[in-house]
């Protein structure tokens, strides 16, 4: 295995806990979160990955989306946290600092 591909695999697996993360604080509309995922932390992503994940997040009632049709320019569908999103982000929240705080001991081992 390459490290290319095992960076790919972290990314699969914690782009759902990222969105619900970047989303908690306040809505965003799909290009403006991917841009912001990427000025907060470094990883690479594109609409291709992303849209599907809001479009599963959205069928398992953790987002809500609203299209907002400004006067000037496109349409925009924006993405909200819901409070069963809340209460997911919560649980994945406390399963991340477990699994991490095992791995880091590992690391320092």
């Amino acid at each position: 295995m390459n490290i290319e591909k095992w960076q790919s695999q972290i990314r699969k697996g914690t782009l759902e806990f990222i969105i619900l993360l970047t989303l908690r604080k306040e809505e965003f509309y799909g290009y403006e979160l991917i841009k912001k995922i990427k000025s907060t932390i470094e990883i690479e992503t594109s609409e291709g990955t992303i849209y599907p994940i809001l479009t599963r997040l959205k069928t398992l009632a953790y987002v809500t989306t609203r299209w907002d049709n400004p006067e000037s320019g496109m349409p925009r569908k924006y993405y909200k946290i819901t409070n069963e999103g809340n209460k997911m982000l919560s649980l994945m929240t406390a399963e991340w600092k477990s699994y991490s705080g095992s791995i880091n001991r590992l690391i320092e081992d």
